[in-house]
């Protein structure tokens, strides 16, 4: 469990991303987050995907393994065949998919709730 939490951890690699200096890398990280707020048409997020897989490629890190922490789900839930699980986290299992999407336990009292008010309609 602890193994795939990729965010702030560390990846040993040679590359030019980490021979920087770590005040070059602080600097353009903050320009970077700067620019994403200050950005208001598609040019400029596409100048920004751009950039961050440019950072992927040049830091030699796997794109599997930033993409690893970063699931986010959109559900119908009507289509929501059957919810298990307990405090530690909930599991939603859909009709006609052998799949199951996991809930974290932030949001396990909200989706508990959502799916309670559907039922009940």
């Amino acid at each position: 469990m602890i193994r795939d939490i990729t965010i702030g951890q560390y990846y040993a690699s040679d590359s030019v991303i980490h021979r920087l200096d770590p005040r070059v890398k602080i600097m353009v990280t903050l320009v970077y987050i700067i620019s994403l707020f200050l950005f208001d048409d598609f040019m400029g997020y596409a100048v920004a995907v751009g950039f961050f897989f440019l950072a992927v490629v040049l830091s030699k890190v796997p794109f599997s393994y930033i993409v690893k922490s970063h699931r986010a789900f959109l559900v119908n839930l009507c289509a929501v065949s059957k919810v298990s699980g307990n405090s530690q986290g909930y599991r939603l299992f859909l009709y006609d998919c052998e799949d199951s999407i996991p809930v974290s336990r932030a949001y396990r009292k909200e989706v508990k709730m959502l799916i309670e008010k559907m039922n009940n309609r």
